[in-house]
């Protein structure tokens, strides 16, 4: 099922729907310059979005979580 990791309705709606016992939580901007570029877009989607998932999946009493974070390391100039 595809959705916003923003959007709780929709959270709410496929935990429901699914009952799941595990999420995979992987809904984040990656490429570190583009989020540098559009910082209110990282936060809404990085940020709230992780916390709009953590409150969905307390909610739900989904029983684990996990983060899959890729992000890489950042070279200064």
């Amino acid at each position: 099922m595809l959705g916003s990791a923003i959007d709780a309705d929709r959270l709410d709606e496929i935990f429901a729907m699914w009952n799941p016992d595990t999420v995979f939580h992987a809904a984040a901007y990656k490429h570190v310059p583009l989020v540098e570029a559009n910082p209110i877009e990282g936060i809404r989607t990085n940020i709230l979005g992780t916390q709009t998932l953590a409150a969905a999946v307390a909610a739900a009493q989904v029983k684990d979580v996990i983060l899959i974070s890729t992000d890489k390391a950042v070279r200064s100039p």
